[in-house]
């Protein structure tokens, strides 16, 4: 581990609200999916689970880059599923969502691309304006 994974570990460890301010997602509940998608914004799913380091690394490096580019939280909708409570839903099987910490960009009922377990801040960036070009 490098440092500066450490540090975004133990930032989120110590104040995980603080380290993850900037990163904005609506807390997904039955019918939300349906209200959004006929907004035809794109949405960003992310599947996480509040025991997972991986997930709060993605957080931490999701918010950051929100951070930077403010385009990112101006055109897209990120919505958060608790792993615990929807990934062995009908939901997650539809969408063959198989683990936690799974991104998943949609604009309608279409997906754009996904992305499993990544914490590399450049893969979430080329992930983000994929994205934002599908807009």
């Amino acid at each position: 581990m490098d440092r500066r994974q450490f540090s975004i570990g133990l930032l989120a460890t110590l104040s995980p609200v603080a380290a993850h301010a900037d990163y904005d997602a609506l807390v997904y509940e039955r019918g939300l999916l349906g209200r959004l998608r006929a907004e035809n914004r794109p949405i960003i799913l992310n599947y996480t689970a509040s025991w997972s380091y991986t997930c709060d690394i993605k957080r931490e490096r999701l918010a950051q880059l929100k951070r930077e580019n403010a385009a990112y939280s101006a055109r897209l909708t990120f919505v958060d599923i608790d792993w615990d409570t929807f990934g062995p839903s009908q939901m997650a099987q539809r969408m063959d969502v198989d683990r936690h910490c799974t991104l998943i960009a949609m604009k309608g009922e279409t997906e754009i691309c996904r992305l499993v377990a990544e914490t590399n801040e450049g893969r979430l960036r080329a992930f983000l304006d994929k994205v934002l070009q599908a807009a």
